[in-house]
């Protein structure tokens, strides 16, 4: 398959969410789907469709400062999910779909990270 034919992907890991396995992953998105890096370059399409944004998925939690990192990808136009103790998260979602870039289906808010929307509109 085709890097342009692929809409989107997740990676997983057993592992805790730590700064160089998120520098890591964003090397993975970079050289499959750079858009996603700068999320102006998204079609609409891509939204409309219900498709999720490249994931990193992990059975750990945040270490050190990777909270941090992540919180800055908006700023920074980055559009990828990052879902940390997603086995705990699963287990928690009593009835409900998982959705990638949602908040846990606990509620206790152990994600830590927004759901990731639609860009705005540029240059109209």
């Amino acid at each position: 398959m085709a890097n342009a034919d692929l809409v989107t992907f997740a990676e997983a890991k057993k592992l805790r969410v730590y700064p160089m396995l998120l520098a890591q992953f964003l090397g993975v998105v970079h050289e499959i789907r750079p858009e996603f890096l700068n999320r102006q370059n998204l079609a609409a399409a891509f939204f409309a469709g219900g498709h999720f944004a490249p994931a990193l998925v992990s059975l750990g939690s945040y270490s050190g400062n990777s909270q941090r990192i992540v919180d800055a990808y908006p700023g920074r136009m980055i559009l990828v999910n990052i879902e940390p103790n997603f086995d705990v998260r699963v287990a928690a979602a009593t009835g409900e779909l998982f959705r990638f870039g949602s908040t846990d289906a606990a509620g206790d808010g152990s994600s830590g990270q927004a759901p990731v929307s639609p860009p705005a509109a540029v240059g109209m």
